[in-house]
C-alpha cells in the first residue's frame, strides 16, 4: 500500500493519497496536483481524564499548513485547498508546540531512570519540560514503587519497562499477576488503552449523556463475547461496538503474550486467549483499577445527603462527582468507594465529572493497599461543638477511612488548636464584660487618636500603650492569652476567664495612670454622679447622662486632659435619647427651651427650671432642698 501511494498512478487514471502529518516531510510523491488540507492533525498529549497519554485531533499550526501545501505541485503546478478561513488561519498557532510540552512524561521519566539517570534537571533539553509536569510523574511513579525517593529505578519498575506500556497498566498487569489475576489484568489494560466499547448514543439521559460508567460492566461484555467465537453474532441490543471489542480482545492477548512467565506457571493458559478469567474478578476489578489508579481510590462524600448528585473526594484530595443520572444510581453512585478511570474537568466548576469507575471494598483497601495507609493521632477543631478534639484515623491519602476519639495527654498541644477556633469565631466568643471591653476601647481610642489628632498629638505621643485591636489580639493570642490558659479546650471552659485581668496584665503601671488621665474609665458630672464613657467610637466617645444631672454645666464634659469634648447623649428620666451634642453652651442657649416643654408635659413632677445654668443639678425628681441654719 505504501508502495501504491508513491509510485505514478497507470495511465489515463487519478490517484488519491490520504496521508497523516508524514505529508509534512520532504517526501516527493510523483503526480500530486492537489493538496485537500482538513487542518487536523491527531497528536499525543496528556489526558487529565485518564491520568495518560491519548491521541488527541488537534488543530495545526502555521508552519505545518505551510508545509502541507508544498506537497502539491513539486514537479508542477499545484493547487492547496485549505477547509478553514482566512481569520480562523492567523489565529493558529506560528510553530506546533513539542510533544514533550504536553504529553505525559511518567513513561519517558521510568526509561530514563533506567539509563541510569536520577536528575532530569541536569539533562540538557532542546525544550526544558515544565516543572510541574515532571514532580507529577515523579510522584506517580514512585507510588507505583517504579522508582525510589531518590529517582533509582527498582526492580519493579524494570518489569514495568519491559511490557512496553504506560507505567499505571504495566503497574496493574503485574500486580494482578501476583494475585492470580493476569488475564483479567490485561483485559482491563487494553480496556483503558482503548477507546470505549459502549457506543456513545447507548443509555442516553435527555442531555445525551451516556450513562454507564461501570467498567465490571464492560468487562463482563467482553467476557461474554469472548465465550462466543462469533462476536459479529453475538445479540448485544446494538449498546456495544463489536469492531471496538475485538480491538480490546486483541490488546489484550497482545499484552498476555508479554508474559511468559504467566504462561509457564498457568498450564491451562492459552496465549491466544483471554477466557481464563478468574470466577471473582468482577469483585476484584477495583482492586486491579486502583493498582493502576491509586491516587484514584475516592470516598463518597455526602451519604445520606439530600443532594441529587452524588460528591466523591479523590485520595489525590481533589472532588468528584456523579450528576444526577438514574442508570448511576443503580451501579455506583452510592458505593462508598469507588476507583475512577476516567473523568472530567467541567468548567466553572471544582468537581470533575466521573464517566468511568469500580466499586472497591473497604475491607480490600485493607488488604490490597496497606502501605498506602497511614495512622495517626491529629488534634482538630470541632466547628460544631466548638472545642479541641483528639482523633485517631487511619488514612489513605486526603481519605479518612475510620477515625475514632482519643483521650488528649498534652495540653499545651492544644492551645494553638483552640487559638485557630477563636479565630474562626472572632474575638466575640471570649467573655468580654463590660470593664473589659470599656478598657480595650479606651486604649483603641488613645491609638486612634495618635494616628489622627494632629492638635493633641504633643500629649498623646507621650503613652505608650499596646495595641488591643481585633487584629492584633487574634492575631498574638499566644503572646497576651496563653499565659493565662491551664487546662481549657473549649469555648464554654474560656468562659471563666477574667479578661479584664489578663488586659490590665499587659499594661504597666505608668501607663494605666497615663490611660487614665487622657482616657478616664468615668466622668463625675454635676450631679455628683460618676458615669461611665463608651469609647466604642474612637472618633467621638460617648457620655450618656440625664439632662438635669448636667444643670449648672456651661462646658461640655471632655478628656485628654479636658481637651477633647465628650459626645453627649442626652436623656430623659426615663434614660431615653432626648438630644445629641458636642456644644453644651449652645444646647442651653438654643434648645433647651424647646426640650424643656416637651420634657414638662410627659415628666411633670421632675424639676424643668427655666434658667438650667442657674439651676441645681440632680439624679432625682427634684433637688434636695438645703437647709438654713
Amino acid at each position: 500500500q505504501q508502495q501504491q501511494a508513491i509510485s505514478p498512478p497507470p495511465s489515463g487514471q487519478r490517484k488519491v493519497v490520504l496521508a497523516t502529518n508524514i505529508a509534512e516531510t520532504s517526501l516527493t510523491i510523483e503526480g500530486i496536483g492537489v493538496v485537500i488540507d482538513s487542518g487536523l492533525q491527531r497528536e499525543i498529549r496528556f489526558n487529565p481524564g485518564s491520568g495518560m497519554n491519548s491521541l488527541q485531533t488537534t488543530m495545526i499550526s502555521q508552519s505545518s499548513a505551510t508545509q502541507r501545501s508544498g506537497r502539491a505541485g513539486r514537479l508542477s503546478a499545484g493547487t492547496c485547498y485549505r477547509l478553514w478561513t482566512e481569520s480562523q488561519h492567523k489565529r493558529l498557532p506560528s510553530h506546533q508546540s513539542a510533544e514533550i510540552l504536553t504529553a505525559d512524561l511518567a513513561p519517558m521519566m521510568l526509561e530514563l531512570a533506567q539509563w541510569g539517570v536520577q536528575d532530569v534537571e541536569e539533562l540538557h533539553w532542546l525544550d526544558r519540560p515544565p516543572a510541574g509536569t515532571m514532580a507529577q510523574a515523579k510522584s506517580l511513579l514512585e507510588s507505583l514503587n517504579a522508582i525510589n525517593k531518590s529517582g533509582k529505578i527498582t526492580s519493579h519498575g524494570k518489569k514495568i519497562l519491559s511490557l512496553g506500556i504506560h507505567p499505571r497498566l504495566g503497574h496493574m498487569i503485574l500486580r494482578g499477576q501476583a494475585i492470580n489475576l493476569a488475564e483479567t489484568s490485561c483485559l482491563l489494560a487494553a480496556l483503558l488503552s482503548e477507546k470505549d466499547i459502549f457506543r456513545n448514543t447507548s443509555r442516553l439521559n435527555t442531555n445525551g449523556d451516556s450513562l454507564s460508567s461501570n467498567i465490571e460492566e464492560r468487562l463482563s461484555m467482553l467476557q461474554h463475547l469472548q465465550e462466543h467465537s462469533q462476536i459479529e453474532h453475538t445479540n448485544t441490543n446494538n449498546l456495544v461496538d463489536k469492531q471496538q471489542c475485538r480491538r480490546v480482545l486483541q490488546s489484550a492477548k497482545e499484552f498476555f503474550r508479554r508474559l511468559p512467565k504467566i504462561r509457564r506457571l498457568t498450564k491451562n493458559s492459552n496465549p491466544n486467549s483471554i477466557k481464563n478469567f478468574n470466577q471473582s474478578y468482577n469483585d476484584m476489578a477495583g482492586v486491579l483499577l486502583a493498582f493502576a489508579y491509586p491516587d484514584r481510590i475516592a470516598k463518597l462524600r455526602n451519604l445520606g445527603s439530600t443532594d441529587k448528585d452524588r460528591r466523591y473526594l479523590l485520595s489525590n484530595g481533589k472532588g468528584a462527582v456523579f450528576t444526577n443520572h438514574p442508570f448511576c444510581y443503580e451501579s455506583l453512585a452510592n458505593e462508598p468507594y469507588l476507583v475512577i478511570a476516567n473523568l472530567h474537568q467541567q468548567s466553572h466548576k471544582t468537581d470533575a465529572r466521573i464517566f468511568t469507575a469500580a466499586p472497591i471494598s473497604s475491607e480490600q483497601l485493607e488488604e490490597y493497599f496497606i502501605d498506602l495507609i497511614d495512622e495517626q493521632d491529629s488534634l482538630s477543631w470541632n466547628h460544631k461543638l466548638q472545642k479541641v478534639e483528639s482523633v485517631f484515623n487511619r488514612k489513605l491519602g486526603s481519605l479518612i477511612l475510620t477515625e475514632q476519639p482519643n483521650p488528649i495527654i498534652d495540653i499545651t498541644q492544644c492551645q494553638p488548636i483552640l487559638f485557630q477556633g477563636i479565630k474562626k469565631l472572632g474575638l466575640d466568643c471570649l467573655p468580654w464584660s463590660k470593664q473589659a471591653l470599656q478598657l480595650k476601647h479606651r486604649v483603641q481610642f488613645i491609638l486612634y487618636q495618635q494616628m489622627h489628632n494632629d492638635l493633641n498629638k504633643n500629649q498623646l505621643n507621650q503613652i505608650d500603650i499596646p495595641d488591643f485591636s481585633d487584629d492584633y489580639l487574634l492575631d498574638n493570642l499566644d503572646h497576651w492569652l496563653q499565659p493565662h490558659l491551664k487546662k481549657e479546650m473549649s469555648i464554654q471552659q474560656l468562659q471563666t476567664l477574667n479578661l479584664l485581668q489578663i488586659l490590665n496584665a499587659s499594661i504597666n503601671w505608668q501607663q494605666m495612670k497615663q490611660l487614665n488621665e487622657l482616657a478616664p474609665e468615668k466622668i463625675k458630672v454635676p450631679s455628683g454622679t460618676e458615669i461611665r464613657i463608651d469609647y466604642s467610637d474612637p472618633e467621638a466617645p460617648i457620655l450618656a447622662v440625664r439632662l438635669q444631672e448636667l444643670f449648672g454645666l456651661n462646658q461640655t464634659p471632655a478628656i485628654i486632659r479636658g481637651s477633647f469634648p465628650l459626645l453627649l447623649h442626652l436623656l430623659s428620666p426615663a434614660s431615653r435619647p432626648m438630644q445629641v451634642t458636642q456644644d453644651l453652651a449652645s444646647f442651653w442657649e438654643n434648645t433647651y427651651n424647646d426640650v424643656k416643654k416637651e420634657l414638662r408635659g410627659k415628666y411633670k413632677k421632675h424639676y424643668w427650671p427655666d434658667d438650667p445654668l442657674q439651676a441645681q443639678a440632680t439624679h432625682r425628681v427634684k433637688p434636695r432642698k438645703v437647709k438654713c441654719l
